[in-house]
């Protein structure tokens, strides 16, 4: 069971089921707004879909590696540090 983490120390990541792609978001990304993207509409699941939210940016990498994505890495929109996951 997942705990709540706020939303600001929060990290996300987005499973992209056509491009075989997870990139990990910090929670107050733009493109990630707390795990709901940014679509006004409830996300759908059919292209893809948000996981989390995780306390560490490790616990969310640990869970994208474990997804059948082949390029795991963290977005650079909001996490710059390395860009390799």
């Amino acid at each position: 069971m997942q705990q709540r983490v706020p939303a600001s120390a929060a990290y996300f990541f987005y499973e992209n089921y056509v491009l075989g792609s997870a990139r990990i978001h910090a929670g107050w990304c733009g493109n990630c707004n707390d795990g709901r993207g940014k679509s006004r509409e409830p996300p759908g699941d059919e292209n893809g879909r948000w996981h989390g939210p995780f306390s560490t940016r490790q616990d969310a990498l640990r869970l994208a590696l474990a997804t059948r994505s082949k390029d795991v890495r963290n977005a650079l929109c909001c996490i710059r540090d390395s860009g390799e996951a």
